[in-house]
């Protein structure tokens, strides 16, 4: 296997200004031969505040292990909740795409086969991809002959909506803490489905205290609307954030190797004077940097979603 972390933007091309030095990149999951495979972009999700181990490396693993070309992204997120994103995220992703598909032959992947997998705020940035594609422009010009459209879109107990049944701390890192009405529109993406997106999967549990099932319901409503191929799976309990669901999720079998924004802020931090805020400041990094994994139980019922997902993509993709 062929891992290694490429940037996928220049240092002169990205302008988001809270992550200090962090530039996005891809984590590749490549196999040793010349043979063209789907490729997955695995987007894990944080609440925009960082992009989690945890849905990073195992779900890139699964793919790898049923012929995918991996990739994880790490996108833009706002560490500190003090600049917020707006459409970074969106750009970051849609460069993943066109990036891939650019390079399609170096990374044997079959351009016609981009699939895109994101979890929690991650869903709601795969989500918005799925949707705005067409309307996102690269900042250089020869990516925006490719087309920014994933092939298909899994997602894994996503944030959909800005309104009733939104997360409060994805939408406060994502739209600021006194978010305006266009943008909670914008934003609320159950009312922004159309009928050139592409097929996709939706799994989550119908006890998720943090991201509530609601978010997965108001969006199949609207796929249905607009004749979008979809499949969703609900589950009958679980908390948020499972990830995986199996017993490497469980017992925290995965590296460390998604915290770069986190780390690059964490270095600002220590150049300060090291009064109250950055003190409280280093203290929240640290806790997500060395997040205690060992309070969790392996969910089988929810592990399913991987072969599920799998099946889904088989038909949609005509593997």
């Amino acid at each position: 296997m062929k891992t290694e972390k490429i940037q996928i933007l220049k240092p002169e091309e990205y302008h988001y200004t809270g992550n200090g030095t962090f530039i996005p990149t891809l984590k590749t999951y490549l196999h040793d031969d010349s043979e063209k495979r789907p490729a997955i972009i695995v987007c894990p999700g944080g609440a925009f505040r960082y992009t989690t181990p945890a849905e990073a490396h195992l779900p890139a693993m699964y793919f790898f292990h049923h012929d995918f070309q991996a990739f994880v992204l790490q996108y833009s997120v706002n560490v500190l909740n003090d600049t917020p994103l707006l459409d970074q995220p969106m750009h970051d992703l849609a460069r993943a795409i066109r990036f891939i598909r650019k390079n399609s032959d170096f990374f044997h992947i079959d351009p016609d086969q981009v699939v895109i997998l994101g979890f929690s705020a991650a869903g709601h940035l795969c989500a918005s991809v799925s949707i705005y594609y067409e309307k996102i422009r690269d900042t250089d010009p020869s990516y925006n002959a490719i087309s920014a459209r994933p092939d298909l879109t899994l997602l894994g107990y996503p944030v959909i909506t800005m309104k009733e049944f939104t997360h409060q701390g994805t939408k406060e890192a994502l739209l600021g803490k006194s978010a305006d009405t266009d943008a909670v529109e914008k934003y609320s993406l159950e009312d922004h489905v159309h009928e050139d997106m592409a097929p996709v999967f939706l799994f989550h549990t119908v006890t998720d205290e943090a991201v509530p099932v609601e978010n997965s319901l108001l969006f199949v409503k609207a796929l249905k609307a607009h004749h979008v191929p979809f499949a969703l799976h609900l589950f009958s309990h679980g908390q948020h954030g499972l990830s995986a669901a199996n017993e490497d999720w469980a017992h925290g079998h995965y590296p460390n190797d998604t915290f770069d924004a986190l780390l690059s802020v964490k270095e600002i931090l220590k150049k300060k004077e090291p009064d109250r805020k950055v003190q409280q400041e280093t203290a929240y990094l640290d806790s997500i940097i060395n997040k205690d994994r060992s309070q969790r139980t392996a969910n089988h019922e929810v592990s399913a979603w991987m072969d599920l997902a799998m099946e889904f993509a088989k038909e949609q993709l005509s593997l």
